[in-house]
């Protein structure tokens, strides 16, 4: 395998040859990247461009040299998958179109390996992504147990990762309430209403007991997340909240100030963007925050409607008109609208407006109070999630290569998209809790002792394992190989197993072709009455 740069080429992989690299300009594999099929020279001593060339005319004495290109995804040539000899030689159209062939895996070998690099890195990134979310973000599966969590989570709601990991939405111990102090029970919680509906949940309320019996107040999102992008099948759900236990101490004490100067004093060195307005709209007062965020001081809007300032060409008017019809109904509306500061700098906002009724009122409203968050960052982040997610399917099924994981106390498997393809398995229909029996049940027979020698010796050691075997579906029998890597407890308990699995039954079909040509060739040898020597 020789890959060419600038002034030299490399060989990357060798047989039979001992030097590391030659110049470019005596190369005989310059001249074949620049071919779309295998370039062939049968005798370099009768070939005008190398009969003088240093590799034929010397050491190691180049008489055949035939060599196909190495074609990356974007057209480009590499190198080339090259065969030499000191005899003069010509390929057979069968020998051609098997060079051309080995090529082509050389290629695909090479892009799957950057494949699995950028796959590593873009995992690496995810789980940043993650651990930097202002917001609380926990995965639960789909009997609501908690299986993954950042840590704001676990500031958030005052626990451990430890004690985070496995508690359900539905145990008791959250004492959760709602905001007139109601209990909030366990099924009614978005993680489980979503699960249940299929549907994703936003912005519901929930106030939280922390260990310390203090009362943590949350917004959650919920989304259903599921193993196809047919919606059909769910793998579980994400959970993604923000504490607004100080916003909401805010709109409580709001409730009871009647003076604007003294809801100066309590709210105006608050991070988030505070807004208030009278009943036609008009403001009346806004805390640093806001100023920061747009550039605009009280006295730039005093008196003035926010809409006319902040909004702009990609406001959205779903949006607007949500926000009219909690003002119209005197209730609270939760939206993200898009805003401009007074530069024209494009941002998104999350904004919570809520009515402020007359002291011993429930229907004539004093003011209405909009606290703001800027979430123009996390919109962005969530859009790349998605992008990358996207690019982590189409990365699989190109390469044939699936991931999965399984879990040691439930035998419970979750297998990407690639893998149900390469088992002939279908995702739809299948029973989730008997995919780990369903996939024990597609190992070759002589294989399925060698698969749990080496599971039982991963979780007993607590190292992973490679393996090679066969698996049986409707199209015949399928090679396989992949990597297996543990997921301990803080105790140091091997809890689960995860890896990789990737279809080669193409690379062993070849291979027990060439083994065949060669034992037909020494079947001939052997056999044939004639004295042979070399």
């Amino acid at each position: 395998i020789s890959l060419l740069d600038e002034e030299r080429q490399w060989f990357k992989a060798k047989l039979g040859v001992n030097v590391e690299s030659t110049d470019r300009s005596i190369s005989f594999c310059q001249y074949a990247i620049l071919d779309e099929k295998v370039f062939e020279v049968e005798n370099a001593l009768e070939n005008e461009i190398f009969a003088n060339n240093p590799l034929v005319t010397n050491d190691p004495s180049i008489r055949f040299y035939a060599g196909a290109p190495l074609k990356d995804e974007n057209g480009l040539n590499l190198g080339t998958l090259c065969v030499i000899d000191n005899k003069p030689k010509k390929l057979t159209s069968e020998q051609k179109d098997a060079l051309e062939i080995l090529a082509s895996e050389v290629v695909e070998l090479i892009q799957l390996r950057k494949k699995n690099i950028e796959l590593e890195q873009h995992k690496s990134e995810i789980e940043g992504i993650l651990y930097g979310l202002q917001e609380g973000f926990v995965y639960q599966d789909t009997e609501g147990a908690i299986l993954k969590c950042n840590q704001n989570a676990e500031e958030i709601l005052g626990l451990t990762y430890d004690q985070m990991i496995g508690k359900k939405s539905v145990d008791p111990s959250w004492r959760a309430i709602h905001e007139d102090g109601s209990d909030f029970p366990g099924e009614t919680h978005p993680a489980m209403v979503s699960l249940r509906t299929k549907k994703p949940l936003s912005d519901v309320i929930m106030g939280v007991h922390k260990p310390n019996d203090e009362i943590t107040w949350i917004s959650i999102n919920a989304v259903p997340i599921f193993e196809s992008t047919k919606n059909t099948i769910l793998k579980g759900v994400i959970c993604t909240f923000k504490d607004i236990t100080k916003n909401k101490k805010i709109q409580d004490d709001l409730l009871k100030i009647q003076e604007h100067d003294f809801i100066s004093k309590i709210v105006a060195k608050t991070k988030d963007v505070i807004v208030i307005t009278d009943v036609e709209g008009k403001t009346i007062w806004v805390n640093n925050a806001f100023e920061k965020l747009t550039g605009y001081t009280i006295k730039d809007i005093f008196g003035k409607k926010p809409s006319h300032l902040l909004q702009g060409e990609n406001t959205s008017i779903e949006s607007v008109n949500k926000i009219r019809e909690g003002i119209k109904n005197k209730s609270v509306v939760d939206v993200n609208i898009v805003n401009y500061s007074k530069t024209g700098k494009e941002y998104v906002l999350n904004i919570n407006l809520s009515p402020i009724f007359k002291e011993g009122s429930k229907t004539e409203v004093e003011y209405y109070i909009a606290i703001e968050r800027d979430v123009t960052e996390l919109m962005k982040i969530n859009e790349e999630k998605e992008k990358q997610h996207e690019n982590l399917i189409n990365s699989q099924k190109i390469a044939k290569i699936g991931n999965w994981s399984f879990d040691v106390l439930t035998n419970q498997m979750d297998w990407s998209d690639e893998l149900y393809s390469i088992f002939e398995i279908d995702k739809i229909t299948i029973d989730k809790n008997n995919l780990y029996a369903e996939y024990l049940n597609k190992i070759h027979p002589n294989d399925l002792n060698l698969l749990n020698t080496k599971i039982t010796e991963a979780i007993k050691n607590g190292i992973g394992y490679k393996i090679g075997h066969r698996i049986t579906t409707s199209k015949g029998i399928k090679h396989v190989a992949g990597t297996s890597e543990v997921v301990k407890d803080s105790k140091n308990n091997v809890i689960s197993l995860k890896g990789t699995l990737q279809d080669i039954t193409e690379l062993k079909l070849r291979d027990l072709e060439i083994k065949n040509y060669d034992e037909r060739w020494r079947f001939a040898i052997e056999n044939t009455g004639d004295g042979i020597w070399d």
